[in-house]
């Protein structure tokens, strides 16, 4: 399935969980849109924050699951772009994300990382 359809359909789940002020599902699906758009080369940074911003963000608010989900979507880049060194560094700092998100795929994949 090709990217840009990809991330239409992903930026409009987000447009309208705005819109409908379900921020906490908003905040699963954009680091999704982020890792997407990264993976095209398309520059989202003046439209949203960038995945270290929204963990950031997310740490500094005590939203656990967003922080994991942006974790996720950063760990995937890493893991497509064959970045192994920071991909490890990262889930070294992270801790355990299996205690907020759990029973997620994405956790027990990068177990043996």
């Amino acid at each position: 399935r090709p990217l840009e359809g990809l991330q239409r359909e992903i930026h409009t789940c987000v447009s309208i969980m705005s819109q409908l002020n379900l921020e906490a599902h908003r905040m699963v699906a954009l680091p999704y849109l982020l890792a997407v758009a990264k993976l095209r080369g398309v520059d989202v940074a003046e439209e949203y924050m960038d995945l270290e911003a929204m963990v950031k963000v997310a740490s500094e608010t005590s939203n656990m699951a967003s922080r994991g989900h942006a974790i996720f979507a950063q760990l995937e880049l890493m893991v497509i772009f064959k970045d192994w060194k920071r991909a490890t560094e990262l889930l070294i700092e992270a801790g355990n994300l299996r205690l907020y998100i759990p029973g997620h795929f994405v956790g027990v994949r990068f177990t043996a990382l």
